[in-house]
């Protein structure tokens, strides 16, 4: 089957089944799967921060994936400060690495090991809270749609926009297929979202939307940057294969990660 269809038969699945989902359950059909793509996403990261083959131990991995499961179900359902739970999950996280490696040589193995974890915890937990925030805010569905499609929407234009017209490389040696063109593309597809978005919501300034719009959008987009190299200083294609077409699901939620507290942010800052 041709790659370009598999990958669009794939996202409509996907699509589908999440708002299926989210009509059924709203906000806490939104928060479910974001903490199953939370606990998916973070099992392929420890794959790339800490793979087997170049592990003695695989203790490292565990701790970090029960770290991340432990702090974000606390954030998700405990009702508690993403900061404050970042602030004290760190730390723990760093005394249960110190101990358990108090014996150990290797100090340059140590430090890797509590760098890497460190900022899969920041990417993993903090980022996806920004997430469950939005949804707890007046009107959190609506606003989190608002931001999946301003994503989605630009992660469609860059695609598109790379696949047929792209030629100009921005970063060849992190991302090869992605260039200035795509890059252009996705911001086009988010500056679309937002203008609907806007038509829809008169009684706000237009201006407000699409200068959301458009951050949001390059951001996420940068979120895709950085995934490309965790890949490729882990030397592999993608993060997984449960989605055909696409690759893992932290894949498809890099630019949303890195996106959300953006639009958190500009949420906060222009409306609340």
């Amino acid at each position: 089957m041709n790659s370009l269809l598999t990958r669009f038969i794939s996202a409509v699945v996907l699509a589908t089944l999440c708002i299926v989902v989210i009509f059924i359950w709203k906000a806490q059909g939104l928060l479910g799967l974001t903490t199953v793509f939370v606990g998916i996403g973070s099992f392929e990261l420890m794959q790339i921060l800490f793979p087997s083959e170049k592990s003695k131990s695989r203790v490292p991995s565990y701790l970090f994936l029960g770290t991340v499961w432990t702090m974000f179900a606390i954030i998700a359902f405990g009702n508690r400060s993403p900061l404050e739970v970042l602030q004290g999950g760190c730390i723990l996280y760093i005394i249960s690495n110190l101990w358990l490696h108090r014996k150990s040589e290797n100090i340059k193995s140590i430090f890797q090991n509590l760098t890497l974890g460190l900022m899969g915890i920041t990417y993993m937990c903090l980022y996806p809270a920004s997430a469950i925030e939005i949804t707890r805010m007046e009107n959190g569905v609506e606003l989190f749609l608002f931001f999946l499609g301003i994503v989605v929407a630009g992660d469609i234009g860059a695609y598109l926009m790379g696949v047929y017209f792209g030629k100009i490389r921005i970063a060849p040696f992190i991302s090869p297929k992605k260039s200035l063109e795509g890059m252009m593309g996705g911001l086009t597809g988010s500056f679309l979202i937002g203008a609907l978005f806007a038509w829809y919501h008169p009684q706000q300034e237009f201006w407000k939307f699409l200068a959301l719009s458009l951050t949001t959008g390059l951001v996420g987009q940068f979120g895709d940057f950085f995934e490309s190299l965790l890949k490729r200083v882990a030397d592999v294609k993608d993060s997984g294969s449960i989605m055909p077409g696409h690759g893992g699901v932290l894949d498809r939620i890099d630019g949303i990660l890195f996106a959300c507290p953006v639009f958190l942010f500009g949420i906060r800052l222009f409306y609340q």
